[in-house]
């Protein structure tokens, strides 16, 4: 009996042991170019005020499904966009509320879209449990987004798209890695976001100018 119980508790804690060392690897798609910084802008004072319609929608249960909103990951996107938007210096403002974009210069519709595979997870995480993470498993989720530019009267100037993705790596030995489940998703999405604007300014849509009098040295006729 005392045999049968050492045993038992050297495999328990060999499994703990597995479970300790286990951990998870991120690895970020290159589908989109990485934008590290945006243009300038700071210097001007007139600059373009815009109305940010967000919505963020999953789509994990197959192509006999509708997608749907995840109000959730729609709170992260948005905290995502005012980052990027508030080190932007892009606009001279901007908001997320409906009634305050009616009368903006600009409105920027953005749809973050996530779809993976629930089968493949569950079957991956079976693999993964089953072998003590002996077996490296994989799982992809992509992310979609699409963007749409309207003019103050509502008329769309532009549409854009961005697809890319993360695969997460399920291994024994991983655990060091552990952080990059929060950061690298969120990182996904910033570029994407920062590819967006990167877009319309290159696209022309957001003017600029300077105060009368208030020229740079730079463009002052000497």
């Amino acid at each position: 009996m005392k045999q049968t119980f050492h045993c038992m508790s050297r495999l328990l804690s060999v499994f703990v042991l597995f479970q300790l060392l286990s951990g998870c690897l991120m690895v970020p798609g290159k589908l989109v170019p990485t934008v590290h910084t945006l243009p300038d802008r700071s210097a001007y004072e007139n600059k373009p005020d815009v109305f940010i319609d967000l919505n963020f929608h999953t789509f994990l249960s197959g192509k006999h499904s509708a997608p749907v909103e995840n109000i959730t990951a729609k709170d992260q996107f948005l905290n995502i966009v005012r980052n990027v938007t508030d080190r932007s210096n892009l606009f001279e403002s901007y908001t997320f509320d409906r009634f305050e974009g009616s009368d903006k210069d600009l409105t920027i519709q953005m749809d973050m879209m996530n779809t993976g595979n629930n089968t493949g997870a569950m079957l991956a995480g079976c693999v993964s449990g089953l072998t003590l993470t002996v077996i490296p498993v994989a799982v992809k989720d992509n992310y979609v987004l699409t963007a749409t530019l309207l003019d103050s009267s509502g008329t769309e100037l532009a549409t854009y798209r961005y697809e890319n993705y993360v695969r997460t790596w399920i291994h024994m030995f991983l655990f060091p890695f552990f952080g990059t489940m929060k950061k690298v998703p969120g990182e996904v999405m910033e570029n994407m976001v920062r590819n967006l604007y990167n877009d319309i300014l290159q696209d022309g849509y957001l003017k600029y100018a300077y105060q009368e009098n208030e020229l740079p040295d730079f463009l002052c006729l000497k």
